[in-house]
């Protein structure tokens, strides 16, 4: 390999030298301080670490999951939300939640890595799980590739029932084995939460669409194995969207009965799991959230029971 010099190159160089050596000397500019991220330790004096991991933080992971979007939560409503459920689980502890709080900036913090950690890790055990036990998945990479561009297609991975191309068949919409179970991982991850009188407004939706909808993404996050960069991991950045129309479609059409009995299959899941070790309504303005294709599923089937149980189910086999 050669490399082309100039000659006045070197000149340039000698005289940015003798300048360096020649200037007055300097301190080093010093580098700028990384401010310390708060932790448990940093928490107002009084605060019971297990209350405050298992309950004060669960009971604000179960207020976001209600919301129509869990990834972005406005600072005034958090604070507000926070100090309701601060003043019930610690009355005798007198604080003030404030966006630059303690206590605000560590509950944030836990809720985000708990999508991105426990339940991110939930998703691909549980895939890994599915594919480890079917034998024409467990030794070969390109029939699990196949798989997995079969389950998204048309999004069959949401449905219990989904045999073929024709939508208009399939059944069971977000009853999908993976999303049940990821949203048992959701449960799992609330396990301790409390019931706080005055959280929610009356009126307000009380179905975790928002836990629903992260369920939805992170199972497809993992399928497509989208894991540990910063860019392509479960985030806002390249999951939001997908999350908010999941969520678009949840609150259209999927009624509330069949919501309960998604949330009864999930905590099943989650028991099993155990034993083993501001605004919240959607925009209806059009964009592209609601022209992409999870903002326009709808669940058309009348009733889960006694129809095609000869369909495919995909992930029906993971315990």
């Amino acid at each position: 390999m050669y490399i082309i010099t100039h000659p006045w190159a070197h000149s340039n160089i000698s005289r940015k030298r003798a300048l360096i050596k020649d200037s007055p000397g300097k301190p080093p500019a010093r580098q700028a301080e990384r401010t310390k991220k708060p932790g448990n330790n940093d928490l107002p004096d009084g605060v019971e670490q297990k209350l405050w991991r298992r309950v004060f933080v669960s009971t604000y992971m179960q207020y976001i999951a209600t919301l129509a979007n869990p990834w972005e939560v406005p600072p005034k409503l958090a604070c507000q939300k926070l100090q309701v459920i601060w003043d019930a689980i610690f009355p005798n502890i007198s604080y003030t939640v404030t966006s630059t709080s303690t206590v605000y900036l560590i509950t944030v913090q836990r809720v985000a890595d708990s999508y991105r950690s426990f339940i991110g890790s939930a998703a691909i055990a549980i895939i890994i799980a599915y594919l480890e036990s079917q034998e024409t998945l467990k030794h070969s990479d390109d029939n699990r590739v196949e798989f997995a561009t079969y389950a998204l297609d048309k999004l069959h991975f949401l449905y219990k029932k989904a045999n073929g191309d024709d939508k208009s068949k399939f059944r069971g919409l977000y009853q999908g084995a993976f999303v049940v179970q990821m949203f048992g991982a959701h449960f799992t991850a609330i396990n301790g939460t409390r019931k706080i009188h005055g959280l929610e407004k009356p009126g307000d939706n009380l179905n975790p669409v928002g836990g629903l909808a992260l369920s939805c993404a992170a199972t497809l996050n993992h399928s497509t194995g989208k894991v540990s960069n910063r860019q392509t991991g479960f985030n806002d950045v390249t999951w939001g969207s997908s999350t908010r129309s999941y969520v678009k479609s949840i609150m259209r059409s999927f009624q509330d009965e069949k919501f309960q009995a998604v949330i009864t299959s999930a905590k099943e899941f989650s028991k099993k799991s155990h034993c083993s070790g501001n605004d919240r309504a959607v925009d209806d303005a059009v964009d592209d959230e609601d022209l992409d294709e999870r903002a326009q599923l709808v669940d058309i089937s009348e009733s889960e029971s006694g129809s095609e149980d000869s369909d495919h189910t995909i992930g029906s086999d993971v315990e």
